[in-house]
């Protein structure tokens, strides 16, 4: 992690969590207690208002009276964007998922919508692949594999052009621009084997099609 994004998570941490101890804060970030003491300087010298507690149960502390930009968004809007995310960290151990939930709940404290996403279940099996597919996705890598068919009879090898990762009926899905067949086809991740991230480059720009309704 680059300092000045250290820096921005270290102002965040504490916003949410506290009075946090040097020691926590190190274990935390993986750097030195000496390096967030000068991470703790440099924050107090843009401008923000840590305060230093000494003693047994010390630590570092945000005024409560400091408040984070939060002018993007309504109260409730936020707490909906909180509930998402939240959903989406139930699904994956993606890290940039527990970052962008902490950088929305550090902007509104309010992020009670009476509602709960709880997708952990998909995580059982799928979730290498899933982070595998989404790699190939945003990197627009062609992927090759063996996919079996709804009656599990047949097995065919495929080689198509990822565009999304797609949760729907209670399962995960790979929408993909099928370069044999020269048309968009939806592919069941469980039903999905020996899967290969190539070398090939995309043979076209595609489109989102989520949504088209192009699910076989």
């Amino acid at each position: 992690m680059m300092k000045t994004d250290r820096l921005y998570a270290l102002t965040l941490y504490l916003f949410n969590h506290g009075k946090s101890s040097a020691s926590e804060l190190a274990k935390h970030f993986e750097v030195s207690v000496r390096t967030i003491q000068r991470d703790i300087d440099a924050l107090r010298q843009a401008g923000i208002p840590i305060c230093a507690l000494t003693g047994t149960n010390g630590g570092y502390e945000i005024l409560s009276d400091f408040q984070m930009n939060n002018q993007l968004a309504s109260e409730d809007e936020y707490a909906y964007i909180a509930t998402a995310i939240n959903g989406l960290k139930t699904v994956t151990n993606n890290s940039m998922a527990d970052d962008i939930y902490e950088k929305i709940t550090a902007i509104s404290k309010n992020n009670n919508t009476g509602m709960i996403l709880d997708f952990s279940v998909l995580r059982e099996g799928d979730e290498t692949l899933l982070k595998t597919l989404q790699s190939a996705v945003k990197n627009k890598q062609v992927v090759r594999f063996t996919y079996t068919n709804n009656g599990g009879e047949t097995r065919e090898e495929h080689c198509v052009e990822p565009i999304a990762v797609i949760y729907k009926w209670y399962a995960w899905y790979m929408l993909a621009y099928n370069t044999a067949k020269q048309d968009y086809r939806t592919y069941k991740l469980v039903r999905m084997e020996d899967v290969c991230i190539t070398e090939d480059e995309f043979s076209k720009e595609h489109k989102s099609q989520v949504g088209t309704g192009c699910f076989k």
